[in-house]
């Protein structure tokens, strides 16, 4: 009965989005702040909404710890949903595209896959000895992508990607570094729109550099590898249409082309133009040429002292022609996560002062 409830109180939600205009080219310098739910003492990481239904879900962490909760409000409302379980942590989480399972890593390398109609475990792999960094279902439900690292520049030898199959649980394609080569992990993964091929995003340490490879599936062939990422690079987004991957550098927004008929060069795109500025997550609207970029800025203290990073902003760029469209500032948090909704009408902004905003268009604006 309570998970029937939860899902009518979400089917209500979804009827009443109808009070928000979407979010276009024409409409974005219109959103305002719709709707926030504070968290003491933590910061807002990893921020989506459900496929299918209007919940969003979001990681909370503390300062100090690898791991922290996942958490479930709806969408609209900000009322906190509780799934089944007294409480779920991990490091990493991703929806199946139906929104039917749900995926968490943990710090220990394990992966769980929910049911997200029971809540009931549906898998559970032990895929590695380090920490899930990122986690991506393919298109078509078959596979799941996850990626491991570790918090020292070190290498143990490890897997840093794995593909896995989703029904069986057989490891499908995995990728061994160098052990030579130190500092060096997975930190995001997408896949193409037929689920053909996966992409994966490296990370050096040492150098906050990093590469993008690409394989088929099918005979685990190497068809991709390009530079393009750099530290903060735990996303890695595919905008299918144009065949072209968006990740975040260290110093603006790089869009590196997939296809076959291109020479594969990255380009810069949404560069910093503001000093003690970063560049820190990045958001692709569903189906309007809109990118949303979270920034924080650095404030230099008088005294000299520590810097506070307490200031973020959110920009959107017309990705067709690179043209900034609007700003929200964000005195208040440096930006940590980004989502828009299935149906365009909602981003959700997630922050280092354990904030979560919702933004929208009311009808009538």
């Amino acid at each position: 009965m309570k998970l029937l409830i939860t899902f009518l109180l979400a089917l209500i939600s979804c009827q009443n989005s109808s009070n928000l205009i979407p979010i276009t080219e024409q409409t974005v310098t219109k959103i305002v702040q719709i709707a926030r739910l504070e968290y003491v003492d933590a910061i807002i990481y990893e921020l989506i909404f459900h496929p299918q239904i209007a919940q969003l879900t979001f990681l909370k962490l503390s300062e100090s710890s690898l791991e922290g909760d996942i958490l479930t409000l709806e969408s609209q409302t900000l009322k906190q949903i509780q799934p089944g379980v007294e409480s779920i942590q991990g490091t990493t989480f991703a929806y199946s595209p139906d929104g039917s399972l749900l995926g968490i890593g943990d710090a220990n390398g394990k992966i769980t896959i929910y049911s997200t109609v029971s809540f009931q475990v549906f898998k559970i792999f032990q895929a590695s000895p380090d920490i899930v960094t990122s986690l991506a279902f393919s298109p078509d439900n078959a596979y799941l992508g996850a990626t491991f690292g570790s918090p020292t520049i070190e290498n143990s030898g490890d897997n840093t990607f794995i593909l896995l199959s989703v029904s069986s649980g057989e490891s499908m394609l995995s990728y061994l570094l160098d052990e030579t080569i130190l500092g060096i992990y997975g930190r995001a993964v997408t896949f193409s729109e037929d689920s053909n091929a996966v992409f994966l995003a490296t990370l050096n340490l040492t150098t906050s550099g990093g590469e993008i490879i690409g394989w088929r599936i099918e005979d685990e062939r190497e068809i991709f590898r390009q530079s393009g990422c750099g530290m903060y690079n735990h996303q890695l987004i595919l905008e299918s249409t144009r065949g072209e991957l968006y990740c975040v550098a260290n110093q603006a927004i790089n869009r590196v082309s997939v296809s076959a008929d291109t020479d594969q060069k990255t380009l810069i795109f949404g560069a910093i133009k503001v000093e003690l500025e970063s560049i820190r997550v990045i958001a692709m609207h569903p189906s309007e040429p809109i990118l949303a970029v979270g920034y924080f800025k650095k404030i230099l203290r008088p005294d000299g002292g520590p810097s506070s990073t307490n200031e973020g902003s959110i920009r959107f760029y017309n990705i067709e022609t690179g043209d900034e469209l609007a700003v929200l500032d964000v005195p208040e948090s440096a930006i940590t996560a980004l989502a828009f909704s299935p149906d365009g009408t909602l981003l959700a902004s997630g922050g280092a002062d354990g904030t979560v905003r919702l933004w929208g268009i009311p009808a009538g604006e």
